[in-house]
């Protein structure tokens, strides 16, 4: 033993005994490797018990200070283990029993121990199941979940619960493992400790305060008390249920009360005149990536209208919201409206009472939505926001009465600087649909029912071929095509709408873009340009790959990133005013090159020829029967011309283009004045295939002034006619005079 090292233990020794452990860290830290892996192995499992606790005080205070106040114990011994890829183990022997000790890992394997266990939990686990340790064994489960959690959905994490009442045996199992570090059990935020005597107060406290408890957990029985410590856990679980069944009372007493004639008022009046402040509560998750952003600009449109809003999403990457927390947020918040995106009151559980209005706004056509199950669900106080109205009640059996028409709205105005400058990348494309065609389509293959599987097969090789051919599949009318012409035998509804939904989405929405992607991708490498594509999984993908950039934040991150960028890309299968990225990114001063569609050509030319040839009869004429019937026979060979060739702008089995265009309309989506281009200048920034788009490429890279221009007049466009503002108080308003008519005016399934 060196010299150095003769001095260093004792130094040591005294620092660990004092609890001075921060200072005896700093110590160890100044001797050499070889000094350190020759000291004690009493030293080494008491540093790294200090190292464990040095980062207990700065995590979780409570623990700290309780095992600082904790007596010596010989209960718990150290044992040598199995050991494990040459690496010698220890376990813990429980000698509470005189002459028959306890050794916490069966046979002295934790290794093999923790292995069975894993194995026996990997269905669940892999599903991010959260976990409550019911006792800590010798610790070495908790340390393989803690740095090993199960890859779920975006930043999702796995909630581990850990209860200890013995905190000497706490002491022991941290001289054995290293729990600090950001991958420790002890400073992952996901792990909630209870530990100590006070363990039972601290968790019926947490489980009634915040009923994280109640998410959806596994009890693993790790400790020798298991038994005792589940029916505690029981027990809390049974007063959250309790609590819940409470709140629903009060929930179910206030709206039966409710007056309709109030309600209405709330809605309609303004905020000078309405005899109370009405609440509208947002219930939308982290885990998208575009509806939470919607959902808070939605609720801030609604503060500038005099409500008072809470936007309700999980507050931690671990947190699952459950029934009984959202009960107890409706007890007290007591909101006049509901607002919810992407999904229906019909899928919450009975939540909301009947008479408490529920607005859905359908940003995505998914299949929790585009069936006639969920159609039929609809009641009178369900209100459903869609640019699609004439989709869902042909198809899907929504009442007409219930769809008011939305566009895709601007968000919060971004705050720009006076100046920039485009010094990031030349091209950025900002996209989640990174999965390779052929492999989805091989996904979706092996769940299709039998059924349909020769109509699946060949709409499969059909839509390969037509892409591989540079053509395409704009909208959701050649996509009905396509599956009417692949059938071979006939399918029920549902089969057809299943493969619908799914060649929609996600095979055609990913052959669509990444094919103009390819074209972007292809000029880029020969023009020696920049191409950045942001989102999740493109760093997978065979051929963009080398453009990978990860996940961008919406918000001022992705404004930035806007602005900075030479050219931005609209590469998505529908109108350009209908997408989100699009319209924020105009108004925070970004360029955008978009890939033209049917709608952006026929659109305007619908508007004008409605205008021209039904000038006063607007109301009259609200759908291509209604044209027929009153079109001046001269021009009739025209109208059918329309009718024909713009059938595509339809989503409705009817192909109404003329309806369709009567929805957009209502929305203030289509063109302020009739012939008008759907976004100012859209011609000069829009391409149709290869050539094209190298074309744009090549006039608009280097010509900075030119981009400002356009995007500024864009930008006033956007601004002045899709604000969230003007279209929720418009909403709002309809709403209350439907609740006002609602004797008059029952609910009526369309189609």
């Amino acid at each position: 033993m060196t010299a150095e090292l003769c001095h260093a233990q004792p130094d040591l020794a005294q620092l660990l005994r004092q609890k001075r452990y921060q200072q005896a860290l700093e110590a160890a830290d100044q001797l050499d490797q070889s000094a350190r892996d020759t000291l004690e192995i009493s030293i080494q499992l008491e540093l790294r018990y200090a190292r464990n606790m040095v980062a207990l005080s700065r995590r979780r205070p409570g623990i700290y200070a309780a095992l600082m106040k904790l007596d010596p114990s010989d209960r718990y011994q150290l044992v040598e283990a199995k050991p494990h890829a040459n690496q010698r183990l220890l376990t813990i022997a429980d000698t509470i029993s005189a002459g028959n000790p306890l050794i916490l890992s069966p046979n002295h394997d934790p290794t093999g121990t923790v292995r069975d266990i894993m194995a026996q939990l990997k269905p669940n686990y892999d599903s991010g199941i959260g976990l409550i340790f019911t006792g800590i064994g010798d610790g070495y489960l908790l340390n393989i979940v803690a740095h090993h959690p199960p890859d779920l959905f975006m930043d999702k994490q796995q909630t581990i619960t850990i209860i200890e009442p013995d905190l000497a045996l706490l002491r022991v199992v941290l001289m054995i493992h290293n729990y600090s570090g950001v991958e420790g059990p002890i400073e992952q935020a996901r792990m909630r400790w209870y530990v100590g005597p006070e363990w039972e107060q601290q968790l019926h406290a947490d489980a009634l305060s915040n009923q994280r408890l109640g998410q959806r957990s596994m009890v693993l029985k790790v400790g020798r008390d298991s038994e005792s410590m589940s029916l505690v856990v029981s027990a809390a679980l049974e007063a959250i249920e309790q609590q819940s069944k409470d709140h629903q009372n009060t929930i179910d007493r206030y709206y039966a009360e409710l007056p309709s004639d109030e309600l209405a008022s709330v809605f309609i009046d303004d905020p000078e005149t309405r005899s109370r402040q009405p609440r509208v509560l947002f219930l939308t998750s982290r885990f998208t990536t575009v509806l939470q952003y919607a959902a808070r600009d939605t609720a801030r449109a609604f503060e500038q209208l005099g409500w008072q809003t809470v936007v309700h999403k999980e507050s931690s990457r671990d947190h699952v919201v459950t029934i009984p927390e959202l009960r107890s947020l409706l007890a007290t918040f007591k909101p006049d409206l509901v607002f919810l995106l992407d999904h229906l009151r019909r899928e919450t559980a009975r939540l909301f009472p009947p008479n408490l209005p529920v607005v859905s706004w359908f940003q995505d056509h998914l299949p929790n939505l585009c069936n006639p199950q969920a159609g039929q669900s609809i009641g009178l106080r369900d209100y459903i926001l869609t640019w699609a109205a004439p989709l869902f009640t042909d198809r899907y059996c929504y009442p007409a009465r219930q769809c008011i028409d939305i566009p895709m709205m601007l968000t919060h105005p971004p705050q720009r600087p006076e100046q920039w400058q485009n010094d990031g990348d030349d091209l950025v494309y900002v996209s989640n649909v990174s999965g390779e065609p052929a492999r989805l389509i091989d996904d979706i293959r092996s769940n299709c029912p039998p059924e349909a599987r020769a109509t699946f097969d060949q709409a499969a090789a059909t839509i390969i071929k037509c892409y591989a051919e540079g053509d395409s599949l704009p909208t959701h009318y050649h996509i009905q095509q396509l599956i009417d012409e692949s059938q071979s035998a006939t399918l029920s509804h549902e089969i057809r709408e299943w493969l619908l939904s799914k060649f929609w989405n996600p095979i055609n929405i990913a052959l669509y873009r990444q094919q103009a992607l390819h074209w972007i991708a292809d000029a880029a490498d020969a023009m020696g340009r920049t191409l950045a594509i942001y989102g999740q999984g493109w760093e997978n993908h065979p051929r963009f790959a080398p453009y990978a950039r990860g996940v961008i934040q919406h918000g001022p991150k992705l404004e930035k990133l806007t602005r900075a960028t030479r050219i931005n890309l609209n590469l998505e299968p529908y109108a350009c005013f209908t997408h989100h990225r699009l319209l924020d990114g105009v108004t925070a001063g970004g360029f955008f090159i978009v890939r033209d569609h049917p709608t952006h050509q026929w659109l305007p030319r619908i508007t004008r020829f409605l205008d021209t040839h039904f000038v006063g009869r607007h109301d009259q004429v609200q759908s291509m029967h209604d044209a027929r019937r009153l079109i001046d026979p001269v021009h009739r060979d025209e109208l059918e011309q329309i009718i024909s060739q713009a059938a595509c702008l339809s989503f409705a089995d009817d192909a109404d283009p003329i309806r369709q265009t009567r929805c957009w309309q209502r929305s203030d989506a289509a063109p302020p004045e009739p012939g008008d281009s759907v976004l100012p200048r859209l011609d000069e920034i829009s391409f149709t295939d290869k050539n094209s788009c190298q074309a744009l490429l090549e006039r608009y890279l280097d010509d900075a002034e030119s981009r400002r221009a356009i995007t500024e007049v864009q930008r006033l466009a956007v601004e002045q006619r899709l604000t969230f503002t003007a279209n929720m108080r418009r909403i709002t308003r309809h709403i209350g005079r439907l609740i006002q008519h609602e004797n008059t005016s029952p609910v009526q399934a369309a189609g």
